[in-house]
């Protein structure tokens, strides 16, 4: 019995196996992106297609400047085995850095044309940012310390009250504005309740002592420059991904946004499972590219291989059944846009295999690297923008999608080979 309590609490802190924290972190993803896909139909199916629009140009405009001022701090933090950093180091930077994302989303809503209904959303939706920020850094913390299994009932407890509170308000009131209000509050309520029991459990975090010593705000800037060349990569590939959305909203309308953002939601679904397969594999591969060039290339195939099985399907299922699904899931109206589903997850196949081939160069830790293939990319999805969506609307749209997909697959795996060719004095032909 003695011994039992002695190892308590050493077993809260041991890590766990590869295996479980992929399972850990595939099922809170699945549950993540199932509870935002199903926020978007409840605001469907219990409010309107105006407001469907109007949640999706909320998240789209706060999405790349969250991403950008975040730095992909969790990737630092994660990676951090000297443990360079406290927490309370990167706690703090993701305060500093989530208040001005506040104030940048702030001023934009102010300046825009927007009507009150759609700023007052936008705004609201930057305080939910705020907070996911904060337990993002929460997220960072067990990852480094290889205890998905915390980060798992974070984000399942934090969805389910999500759906619970979201449904209730819609049903009750359908206000999407109060809505919005209560999305926040479950992110407060998790990060409370649940996350910094566990953060205390696994380090010392004391905010009052940060304050008292001012030298640590040191530590804060030079995090800021060393998560400099990620915000730029994150920011714009959130960007790149919103960009269509923009020119739907500028070209078009909010009705029309409504129905591409509900129908581009279900591509993220496979997403999921290609983003916990990519965070439980990329240690692997950043410890093969440096010691065995060949398991590095052999995990790398296999993992572009599970990306074209999940992408393939996708693409079969919509040909096959999309018009019933898209009845099913939303209302009859969305079955008149079968073909954009079609092409939506095609693109959605390439993303997927460029989802593991970004993980292996991000293995290389050439992060600089990266950020030319954003800036391509997102010129290139502009420029599709402008002569695709005026002129074929959402099918326009889908296709830019897909344009934009490409060329980012085509780019990174050419700057992969360069990579691994200069190291290796070879390329990775026979991984793709």
């Amino acid at each position: 019995m003695e011994l039992s309590k002695k190892r308590k609490p050493s077993d809260e802190k041991a890590p766990l196996t590869l295996k479980r924290n992929f399972l850990y972190t595939a099922t809170a993803n699945l549950i993540y992106a199932f509870s935002q896909w199903l926020i978007i139909l409840l605001i469907a199916k219990l409010g309107n297609i105006e407001m469907v629009g109007q949640y999706s140009l909320g998240l789209s405009i706060t999405a790349p400047i969250f991403l950008f001022l975040n730095m992909n701090l969790r990737s630092i933090q994660a990676t951090d085995t000297n443990n360079s950093y406290k927490f309370i180091d990167y706690f703090i930077n993701r305060v500093i850095t989530s208040l001005i994302g506040i104030i940048i989303v702030s001023i934009i809503a102010l300046l825009g044309t927007f009507n009150d209904q759609t700023r007052g959303i936008i705004l609201l939706i930057a305080l939910s940012r705020f907070f996911e920020s904060l337990c993002d850094v929460s997220y960072g913390l067990y990852q480094q310390k290889e205890r998905m299994d915390y980060l798992a009932f974070s984000k399942i407890i934090q969805s389910i009250l999500a759906i619970f509170l979201v449904t209730l308000s819609m049903v009750m009131f359908k206000n999407l504005l109060f809505s919005v209000i209560l999305y926040s509050l479950t992110f407060i309520f998790v990060l409370t309740l649940y996350d910094f029991r566990k953060i205390r459990g696994l380090v010392h975090f004391n905010m009052f002592k940060f304050y008292k010593n001012p030298s640590k705000f040191f530590n804060v800037k030079t995090l800021i420059i060393l998560g400099l060349p990620l915000g730029i990569v994150s920011s714009l590939d959130t960007l790149n991904a919103n960009l269509p959305r923009y020119f739907i909203q500028y070209f078009l309308n909010e009705v029309a946004l409504g129905y591409f953002a509900s129908i581009a939601f279900i591509m993220s679904t496979g997403a999921t499972v290609v983003n916990a397969l990519a965070h439980a594999s990329i240690s692997k591969l950043a410890n093969y590219y440096q010691i065995n060039y060949e398991l590095f290339k052999k995990l790398l195939f296999q993992l572009v291989c599970l990306g074209i099985l999940i992408g393939g399907g996708g693409v079969l299922v919509s040909y096959l059944f999309g018009e019933i699904i898209l009845s099913f899931l939303y209302a009859d109206a969305y079955s008149l846009y079968n073909n954009v589903f079609i092409i939506i997850m095609v693109s959605g196949l390439i993303w997927y295999v460029t989802g593991f081939v970004s993980s292996a160069l991000t293995a290389t830790r050439e992060f600089k690297a990266q950020v030319p293939i954003h800036i391509i990319t997102t010129i290139v999805t502009v420029i599709s923008s402008v002569l695709l969506i005026p002129q074929y609307t959402l099918i326009g749209a889908a296709l830019v999608v897909c344009i934009s997909n490409t060329c980012r697959c085509i780019l990174t795996l050419n700057t992969l080979n360069k990579i691994v060719s200069k190291k290796n004095k070879r390329g990775i032909e026979g991984c793709v």
